[in-house]
């Protein structure tokens, strides 16, 4: 059985590489993953973890508690975040279907359901990208084309989330939003996010429409910032799950 479990093993955690390397492709390329991928992918994952619970000579109800806490929480959260737009709708289910694909005979080293540190160990990856911006604009000295009408913070905040580019560069680079708009012959307004409902073609068309009526410069820097899909997030986020686990939490602990 022990040999049984560990192929079974290997094969969830095959399968949950190759899906979502597959996936993060297809988001990162092209913005969408058919929704047929996880209406496949799914059952799959709960095929597989039915066997690897057959397979097991003995699993402990601790176990069996914080897999089935894990996914509950995880589906609800994703529907949740879905809804309120935090993420799309191939963020939903990748989440919902690499809870289901965690093994089960590694849930009582946990503390709290891996599951969760998935989402957690996601939401921090994107503070490597913050990181890489700032570090980017601080070598570039970018601090030197940010806009003059924002305070301190926001400065800080737009070198941790963008790159400044002059309108020519904007109008062909792919999947980057605009964090500074621009209206005609008026100071630029500063944001910090987008919406996942957003179309970059539309502020490209914007740029070229300010351009051509001379409401802008050629000369201006507009601070843009690449929408990077949530999958590759979770991607990373479930290595890290697997590999890291809770450690540092025991050790807080003890």
């Amino acid at each position: 059985m022990f040999v049984m479990t560990s192929y079974v093993f290997l094969a969830k955690t095959l399968f949950a590489a190759i899906l979502m390397g597959a996936t993060s492709y297809m988001d990162l390329k092209n913005r969408e993953v058919p929704l047929k991928v996880w209406i496949i992918a799914l059952p799959l994952a709960v095929a597989l973890t039915y066997i690897e619970y057959i397979s097991l000579e003995y699993i402990s109800l601790r176990s069996i508690y914080t897999y089935i806490v894990g996914v509950i929480l995880i589906t609800i959260l994703s529907i949740i975040f879905y809804i309120f737009d935090f993420f799309g709708g191939a963020d939903m289910f990748a989440l919902i279907t690499f809870s289901v694909i965690f093994p089960l005979n590694i849930m009582n080293i946990y503390l709290i359901p891996p599951q969760l540190l998935l989402i957690l160990y996601a939401s921090l990856t994107g503070l490597i990208f913050s990181i890489a911006y700032f570090t980017y604009n601080i070598v570039k000295k970018n601090w030197k084309k940010l806009p003059d009408n924002i305070n301190l913070r926001q400065k800080l905040l737009l070198m941790f989330l963008g790159i400044p580019v002059k309108p020519k560069d904007y109008v062909k680079m792919k999947f980057y939003y605009p964090l500074t708009l621009y209206e005609c012959k008026s100071e630029p307004k500063i944001r910090f996010s987008f919406s996942i409902e957003e179309e970059y073609e539309e502020y490209i068309e914007k740029i070229q429409e300010l351009l051509k009526n001379k409401c802008i410069s050629s000369d201006t820097y507009i601070w843009v910032t690449y929408g990077i899909p949530f999958l590759i997030n979770i991607y990373i986020g479930f290595i890290i799950t697997l590999i890291v686990r809770d450690l540092w939490i025991s050790s807080l602990i003890k």
